[in-house]
């Protein structure tokens, strides 16, 4: 009998737990997030992600110095071009690449 209620009690919890998202979202407690499209601001986050995974990796010893620093640099290097271009947008004005064409 006691197995009997036990199992009722963990059924019950389970259920719960599933269909939670489809009861809160009957109460209107589910809203979608509008996200705006920000290429650069995206392309940027990833570039930044990808200098601390290069860090990481150099301190635990998966890249050598060598590596670490050819690396490290064009991901640099590749930040420094997205924020400029970033920048350069916001303001109206060409960016160094373009100044520097002409």
């Amino acid at each position: 009998m006691m197995y009997a209620v036990v199992v009722i009690v963990i059924a019950v919890a389970v259920g719960l737990a599933v269909a939670w998202p489809v009861i809160a979202a009957g109460r209107g407690t589910f809203r979608p997030v509008t996200q705006v499209s920000d290429p650069e601001g995206e392309a940027l986050d990833r570039s930044l992600d990808a200098i601390r995974e290069i860090e990481f990796d150099h301190a635990t010893g998966h890249l050598s110095d060598e590596d670490f620093a050819q690396l490290d640099s064009e991901e640099r290097a590749r930040a420094l071009s997205i924020m400029r271009r970033r920048d350069a947008a916001r303001d109206g004005a060409p960016d160094e690449t373009e100044a520097g064409a002409g």
